[in-house]
């Protein structure tokens, strides 16, 4: 049976008309290859470059998620707290990369997820002395040198 399937599959895979396919698919696109391969339709340039794009932005997703908001530091084995988990930590890497996007000035640099991490510590460690030591963060005195503070440690690009 395996073998008759294998052949009738190899049949029907050579009968396909690849310019049929890619007419269906994409009838707009400009073609990359000038022939198809095994009945596959032609790729088209743009396609590969936008799917590298996102692959690789998917990857620094999960490095950033791994390496900053504990993805794989979770002790649960319940389904549900797994995926709440998972969410929680794709979700904050999610959040900092639209903080940086929407912050006119930071638009266009890099995106480095240690900076924000930093940055909410040290806003953190920041509050904690200004509500201990009652000092006045808004006051012009104090103004650059909160500044200074609170960006200490993070990247200057």
């Amino acid at each position: 049976m395996n073998g008759q399937s294998s052949i009738q599959h190899k049949l029907v895979f050579k009968s396909v008309d690849a310019t049929a396919i890619q007419e269906i698919l994409n009838p707009f696109a400009v073609i990359l290859l000038p022939f198809s391969v095994f009945g596959i339709p032609r790729i088209v340039h743009r396609d590969v470059i936008d799917i590298y794009h996102t692959r690789f932005q998917i990857e620094f997703g999960f490095r950033d998620a791994k390496q900053f908001a504990g993805l794989e530091n979770s002790q649960a084995r319940s389904g549900n707290k797994l995926n709440f988990h998972f969410n929680a930590a794709l979700t904050t890497v999610n959040i900092a990369k639209v903080m940086q996007l929407s912050n006119p000035q930071t638009r266009e640099n890099s995106f480095s997820m240690a900076t924000y991490k930093t940055l909410f510590h040290n806003n953190l460690m920041l509050s904690r002395f200004f509500r201990l030591f009652a000092i006045n963060p808004n006051s012009i005195k104090n103004r650059q040198h909160v500044n200074e503070l609170l960006y200490f440690g993070t990247m200057a690009a």
